[in-house]
């Protein structure tokens, strides 16, 4: 949820349909968020069951611009509301208004 996020990427788009720029927008995406992540111990959500060799709980969640945040606003644009879908069995979180 998060890479397609900062990637301004829909989760149903298809990566053979995607153009050289958007591409480009997902690779930065995996890189950034990913490095990001990692730097903030990973997130430890609801069942507090992540933590890492140390015992220690991450705080990535604290990022978290779509993900879990169904029916909030979206703190990038400010103006559309997170969209809960399952796709698959699992459920994906992005903004209508940022994500295409």
């Amino acid at each position: 949820d998060e890479i397609l996020h900062r990637a301004r990427l829909r989760h149903d788009r298809l990566p053979t349909r995607l153009d050289k720029q958007a591409r480009k927008r997902l690779l930065e995406a995996i890189h950034h968020v990913l490095r990001d992540a990692v730097e903030k111990g990973g997130s430890t959500l609801d069942d507090t069951q992540y933590v890492d060799i140390e015992g220690e709980q991450g705080w990535f969640q604290t990022e978290h611009r779509v993900y879990d945040r169904a029916g909030e606003r979206c703190i990038t644009c400010r103006k559309a509301r997170i969209v809960r879908r399952v796709v698959a069995g699992r459920s994906t979180c992005f903004c209508p208004r940022c994500q295409h």
